[in-house]
């Protein structure tokens, strides 16, 4: 933002994320992309929209300003890189420490509320799910919104975004939320404890180094579409969708990708040679940036590298298959793909319309 009041901006947007994108679009900061993909997609804007998971299709699509010279309407504004969904993840050590299946994640809310229950020891420093505090608490709060079947923001009749969370659904999330966080209870100690969540861990024990350190029972993480669970040990970590209000239910999954785009403000300038470059090939070298960084060619690049470098089962099942790896799938379970693939087709993005940058701190106040 800086860079960009300072006249000073970056060719390439490279970190867009949903929550921002809208910000980034009406403040004109975005060039459009059509005129690019329209000539180097096979069948255009139309044919690379068919292969964009329909949930993000209209974050990437939508209505936006004229743009130097491109009048007022729908474009695309930006490219996806690696999608990304939050699931569930478990430790098979400590549900088998606490008499659970290890190979069985919680399949609804009260089995999620027992499970937490038996996995919360805080005379061992453990914790049964995590849950994070602080301005952005609301971020983890939002598959318990999404599974009950609230929204946090929804577009009007009039085309406007209206803040959605004052429903009954998200009462009864909060309640239930409220309840993991905060319920009264007595350990094996005698000593009275409230919650079975992280919420209730010492301030200073931070939520990755608990994780890591085998102290959570589960949490909710990111899953993306080049590791997709390949950075977790498959034998110590399973990974499920964020458990439904009831038995076969629909889950809460956010679906979130960083997108990368052309500034709008670009104008021509001499190079470090002393050669004029006019801003139309400015934007053209943006473009074969952006477009080569989300191409097969450089997921190529990237797959050949890691393998290369020992680390083939840091990548995903989709990678492996798609660019001759096959050897290591036989490191991943098969539910791994499943998980992520349902993710993608039944997840929900980010709230990504006007103003839901600040989304997750307006939510958080009435949470507190």
């Amino acid at each position: 933002m800086l860079a960009i009041a300072g006249g000073n901006a970056p060719d390439v947007l490279s970190y867009i994320c949903f929550r921002m994108s809208d910000t980034y679009i009406q403040q004109g900061f975005l060039y459009p992309l059509d005129s690019f993909i329209e000539r180097d997609y096979p069948g255009g804007v139309k044919g690379y929209m068919e292969t964009i998971p329909a949930p993000i299709k209209p974050v990437l699509q939508r209505e936006g300003p004229a743009i130097k010279g491109n009048p007022e309407g729908v474009y695309v504004w930006a490219l996806p890189g690696d999608l990304s969904v939050r699931v569930l993840l478990w430790r098979k050590d400590l549900f088998q420490e606490a008499g659970l299946d290890p190979e069985r994640p919680p399949q609804d809310w009260e089995e999620l509320y027992q499970y937490a229950r038996k996995l919360s020891d805080p005379a061992r420093n453990r914790y049964g799910l995590n849950m994070t505090s602080g301005q952005y608490a609301s971020w983890d709060f939002m598959a318990f919104l999404w599974s009950a079947g609230g929204e946090a923001v929804v577009k009007n009749d009039q085309g406007e975004w209206v803040a959605a969370y004052g429903s009954r659904e998200a009462a009864e999330a909060l309640d239930f939320y409220t309840r993991l966080a905060t319920e009264e209870w007595i350990d094996s100690d005698g000593r009275k404890q409230r919650g079975y969540t992280m919420l209730s861990a010492p301030a200073t024990d931070s939520t990755s180094t608990a994780w890591n350190e085998g102290r959570v029972g589960m949490t909710v993480n990111y899953l993306d579409s080049k590791q997709m669970g390949g950075n977790q040990d498959s034998s110590l970590i399973g990974i499920g969708p964020f458990p439904p209000v009831h038995k076969g239910g629909k889950s809460g999954t956010e679906i979130n990708a960083i997108m990368g785009g052309i500034f709008s403000g670009i104008e021509g300038r001499y190079n470090e040679d002393g050669e004029w470059v006019s801003a139309d090939e400015i934007r053209e070298a943006a473009w074969k940036y952006i477009s080569f960084m989300n191409s097969d060619e450089a997921n190529q690049i990237r797959a050949d590298v890691l393998v290369a470098n020992g680390m083939g089962r840091m990548l995903s099942p989709e990678w492996l298959k798609k660019f001759g790896y096959e050897e290591y799938l036989k490191y991943f379970p098969e539910e791994f793909e499943k998980v992520f693939e349902n993710a993608i087709a039944n997840g929900k993005p980010e709230p990504y319309g006007r103003n839901c940058q600040m989304v997750y701190s307006f939510m958080t106040e009435p949470l507190d």
